[in-house]
């Protein structure tokens, strides 16, 4: 439990509240932006993980195509995502 910390962040600030984060779960959030903030707050988090990092969203999020190389989805209807190794 040491290991987990909460974190509250303004998404439309787009700055990253912390890198080297290894998980970032976003639930019923992204569905209220624009498809352009969509895409903004998801680059932030991006850079905000580490290599192999996870993201998971909300069910009813459908990442966008922009990010297909970028996350690769874990399993087929799951929204869990993970950053690639380098």
């Amino acid at each position: 439990r040491d290991r987990v910390r909460y974190i509250q962040h303004d998404l439309l600030t787009l700055v990253p509240p912390e890198t080297g984060q290894s998980l970032i779960v976003c639930k019923n959030v992204l569905m209220h932006f624009t498809p352009e903030d969509q895409v903004k707050v998801l680059d932030m988090f991006f850079q905000a993980l580490v290599p192999g990092g996870y993201l998971a969203l909300d069910g009813n999020q459908a990442m966008p195509e922009i990010f297909a190389d970028r996350f690769k989805r874990l399993e087929p209807g799951v929204p869990l995502f993970q950053k690639p190794a380098e």
